[in-house]
């Protein structure tokens, strides 16, 4: 699957809640799992700020959707929020914008999950977090910096650097 979502069966919970609720990602990134335990198989990776429904609650997990590809399944209750994590920044403030832009945006898919940056190095803050073979446009570079292109988020539009070395 293009997304990274596994063909797994997902254990129901035993009761939903009476109200669902949205909740937010706060880890940089999250296994939801098919079952409420962290050895179950994973469905899916949701990245830092990823918003899901909350629909039950069991031994401290939460039964959830996400609400990106509408999959079901289970992550630890620790590591969601009422409301959107903040990028931490890092070393470097500020933004970078790219000195160069492609005549043609290219798309390109990711090797690995990862950080979506605000400047062409790992010493600037996290924009987002895209997860193993998801789609990205490139769309600009900076002609001092190599390793690194300006891309943009395919589904939610946001923008940020990437290391060249985990895309195809």
């Amino acid at each position: 699957d293009p997304y990274g979502i596994n063909d797994v069966t997902v254990k129901k919970p035993v009761s939903y809640l009476s109200k669902s609720y949205t909740a937010y990602v706060t880890a940089e990134g999250l296994n939801l799992r098919s079952k409420p335990t962290t050895d179950s198989d994973r469905v899916l990776f949701l990245s830092k700020g990823a918003d899901v429904v909350v629909l039950a609650k069991e031994n401290g997990f939460c039964y959830i959707k996400s609400n990106r590809y509408g999959v079901y399944g289970w992550v630890s209750a620790n590591y969601l929020a009422a409301s959107r994590p903040q990028s931490e920044s890092v070393v470097q403030s500020g933004t970078v914008t790219p000195d160069k832009k492609y005549a043609t945006a290219e798309i390109k898919y990711t090797t690995n999950g990862l950080n979506v940056r605000k400047g062409p190095s790992t010493n600037y803050g996290v924009v987002g977090l895209v997860p193993i073979s998801y789609p990205v446009k490139v769309i600009g570079y900076n002609s001092g910096v190599a390793g690194w292109v300006y891309v943009q988020d395919t589904t939610y539009g946001y923008t940020g650097w990437v290391s060249t070395a985990y895309l195809k």
